[in-house]
């Protein structure tokens, strides 16, 4: 059986691009648009992976909040890889200080992605 990524992202559309990229590898993925929806898939399928948008409609800072809390549920157990709009030198600083594994910045490359799988 493959091993499953758990993803979060509010936008659905990138949810199926990265769900046909993914489909490519040996993985197998689970997406979410909401945090209470991917506490409940993370709680039932115990995913090998996470990938978390740092910005979800939910309010500013769902993302951090979301990494933050995994990690103290976690610890370092699973690669938690962010993949967001929000490149910037302070935000990939702040979400590695927080625990995430990587950084795959928005657009989405194919090839990035692939990499840090």
């Amino acid at each position: 059986m493959s091993k499953l990524i758990l993803s979060i992202d509010d936008d659905p559309s990138f949810n199926l691009l990265l769900k046909k990229f993914i489909s490519k590898t040996s993985y197998r993925i689970e997406t979410c648009t909401t945090v209470k929806e991917f506490f409940e898939k993370y709680t039932k399928l115990d995913p090998a992976m996470c990938l978390l948008d740092l910005n979800l409609d939910e309010e500013v800072g769902a993302g951090f909040k979301l990494l933050k809390l995994l990690r103290e549920k976690i610890k370092k157990e699973i690669p938690i890889i962010i993949i967001s709009k929000r490149s910037a030198g302070p935000d990939f600083s702040y979400a590695i200080e927080l625990g995430a594994s990587d950084f795959i910045p928005k657009p989405l490359d194919e090839v990035a992605l692939y990499f840090k799988l």
